[in-house]
């Protein structure tokens, strides 16, 4: 374009108008198309993802609505209130009798409390204890089980008396560690363990 603009310098008056106004024309086409193309140009986004003036919304927007779902639906996912189960004592009682404490035999009992703050009746189902191996519980004992072993109305509790015989290797568990875990209602439960005094029956 300079060349052009000194070439028309050398040429008469008339010649050299013209071809200044077909420079100019030349020079504002090429204005106009670079106004035209930052016209057209998208708009910036705010802070956040956002566009300045509407638009479609941005990914992070769209992921925080996502989660949101997701929380909402566990939330309204939750059912009734699990029972609350407290453990009154534990306490071992090794076998009297000879036999027994060859076989290393002994019983063990777990007072509990179990309250249904639900709203449909329940069962503590089939007690497990845990101590080095597993021991189901003694359903003969009903007596000291008392309401523990039978259905559990919404709204009230059941207490008694879990017993598990034991023998071998558990009972030295138990013994040495005073440690167990009871398994009732899907949980488990820690157990700290008493030695109590000699029990005939386990003998």
């Amino acid at each position: 374009m300079a060349d052009a603009t000194r070439r028309a310098a050398r040429l008469p008056g008339l010649t050299r108008l013209v071809v200044l106004a077909a420079v100019a024309a030349i020079v504002g086409g090429a204005l106009g198309a670079g106004l035209a193309t930052l016209r057209n140009a998208p708009e910036p986004l705010r802070d956040g993802g956002t566009p300045a003036a509407g638009g479609t919304p941005a990914t992070p927007s769209t992921l925080t609505s996502t989660s949101s779902a997701s929380t909402s639906a566990e939330s309204v996912a939750g059912g009734s209130r699990p029972a609350r189960i407290a453990i009154l004592s534990t306490v071992l009682h090794p076998a009297a009798g000879l036999r027994g404490q060859q076989r290393r035999r002994a019983r063990l009992s777990v007072g509990v409390r179990v309250t249904n703050r639900g709203d449909r009746t329940i069962t503590v189902g089939s007690p497990v204890l845990v101590a080095g191996g597993r021991v189901q519980v003694d359903r003969n004992a009903t007596a000291a089980a008392a309401d523990l072993l039978l259905p559990i109305p919404a709204g009230s509790s059941a207490r008694g008396v879990l017993r598990f015989e034991t023998a071998g290797a558990i009972t030295d568990h138990l013994t040495s560690t005073q440690r167990a875990s009871l398994q009732i209602r899907g949980r488990t439960v820690a157990l700290r363990v008493r030695i109590g005094n000699r029990a005939g029956s386990s003998s």
